[in-house]
């Protein structure tokens, strides 16, 4: 999994969460 910039890392860490939650 590839790290994004830290600027789009807040934007992506909301979708993360629910990444990992819907794997999980």
């Amino acid at each position: 999994m590839l790290h994004p910039d830290p600027p789009d890392d807040f934007k992506f860490a909301e979708v993360d969460r629910n990444h990992v939650a819907a794997v999980r």
